[in-house]
């Protein structure tokens, strides 16, 4: 009977794909949130939300935890001059390959420590329906229509007011003018 040899290892492709999904979906919401920035921005423009969410992804982009894997450069991730968040999957390798437990340790869980839970409290204060950067923004933006709308009607009904007095006092001049 012939012999066979297996190999167990462990793969870091799902990792790896994981954290350039990430580094791909930071880069969107920061196109996204740049859209509102200048005099050329969008519907955002000049409200503090912009620098907000913009303050909260620079942190998490920031953090730092763990021991011998401190920040997401030690897993790879690096950001340019212009905030573009890229992924190297070599470094993360590297690291991985060396002690897969302090990689383990920085992310942590989202319901203990760790780099996960950090994003966990940061979007919970985005998005939180109570308390959150967004729904709070986005009752502000309603109110401001709100009251916009409601200046719009009270104007409209002045000029409505001053209307039918300037109509007949026209109509008054055109009678003058035509009995002359």
């Amino acid at each position: 009977v012939g012999s066979s040899t297996v190999t167990v290892g462990r793969s870091d492709a799902a990792l790896s794909s994981a954290f350039g999904a990430f580094a791909t979906a930071y880069n969107a919401l920061m196109a996204e949130v740049d859209k509102h920035r200048g005099s050329a921005g969008g519907a955002l423009s000049g409200q503090s939300v912009v620098a907000e969410l913009t303050n909260s992804l620079r942190k998490l982009s920031a953090y730092s935890g763990g021991e011998s894997v401190k920040t997401l450069t030690d897993l790879g991730f690096s950001l340019d001059d212009k905030g573009i968040l890229s992924f190297n999957s070599s470094a993360l390798n590297s690291v991985t390959g060396s002690s897969l437990d302090a990689v383990l340790d920085f992310l942590g869980s989202t319901d203990s420590t760790g780099f996960l839970r950090q994003s966990e409290l940061l979007l919970d204060s985005l998005d939180s329906p109570s308390t959150g950067l967004l729904p709070s923004a986005g009752a502000s933006v309603s109110n401001q229509i709100t009251s916009t709308d409601n200046l719009i009607t009270a104007n409209q009904n002045r000029v409505d007011l001053l209307r039918e007095p300037l109509a007949s006092r026209m109509a008054a001049a055109d009678a003058l003018i035509a009995a002359m």
